[in-house]
């Protein structure tokens, strides 16, 4: 397997843009996020490659493709509002176009909980610039089970030991076993689940209504007495 090595750059806080052709990697990642927080997609489509592969691992499928990837980003952008952007603490760059990137988001510079992550970024040269043709991006969990991972995992590595064979067949084709598990919950939610939860349905919405009245109540309280 090959390492690459990394080498810590800050995070430039400048506003300006370089001109890509003259990029190096970490600049590639410091403007590709400045485009997000600054909302110019257009400008962002300029560092994806054609064949660009995005996995975004609070998705179960990577993005595929430029279009399919602007769409992502089109759609992050517009979650995120007028407020909220990425503030980037530190880019690695390693050998062989490869750059790291460690973040946070925030709110009116106020970070918000659970936002950290890492990317790392694979780039390739298309007509004499620099382009994204690779990424991995890993956000924090808001989830902290603790120790709670440690016994997972022990539990884990005693059955792969117990089972090496089948442990070995299951590494290599996992797809096959999460498609026979989907089967299944797909019979059990048509024969059992299903009749029950229509029968909750109407109790759900009503719910939901309560809580939406209470909710601008509260903000309408809230706006009388905080000006």
């Amino acid at each position: 397997m090959r390492t690459h090595r990394f080498y810590p750059v800050l995070a430039s806080k400048r506003g300006n843009f370089f001109s890509s052709s003259s990029l190096s990697p970490s600049e590639t990642i410091k403007d590709f996020y400045a485009c997000i927080n600054d909302r110019k997609l257009k400008r962002l489509a300029d560092y994806i490659s054609a064949d660009c592969h995005i996995e975004e691992c609070s998705f179960p499928t990577p993005f595929e493709g430029r279009e399919e990837v602007l769409c992502f980003f089109d759609q992050l952008i517009a979650s995120m509002g007028d407020n909220v952007k990425f503030r980037v603490k530190q880019v690695c760059e390693g050998d062989e176009l490869i750059a790291a990137a460690k973040w946070h988001i925030e709110w009116k510079n106020a970070e918000i909980p659970f936002t950290r992550g890492c990317s790392f970024f694979e780039c390739s040269k298309e007509g004499g610039k620099l382009v994204i043709k690779k990424a991995q991006i890993v956000i924090e969990s808001p989830v902290k089970p603790g120790r709670l991972v440690l016994v997972l995992l022990k539990i884990v590595t005693t059955v792969f030991d117990d089972f090496p064979k089948t442990t070995e067949w299951f590494l290599k084709s996992p797809h096959v076993i999460l498609q026979w598990l989907l089967k299944i919950y797909t019979i059990l939610f048509g024969i059992f689940i299903n009749p029950v939860l229509q029968s909750y349905v109407p109790v759900w919405k009503l719910t939901a209504r309560v809580y939406s009245y209470v909710f601008h109540i509260v903000l309408y309280i809230l706006k009388i007495f905080i000006k």
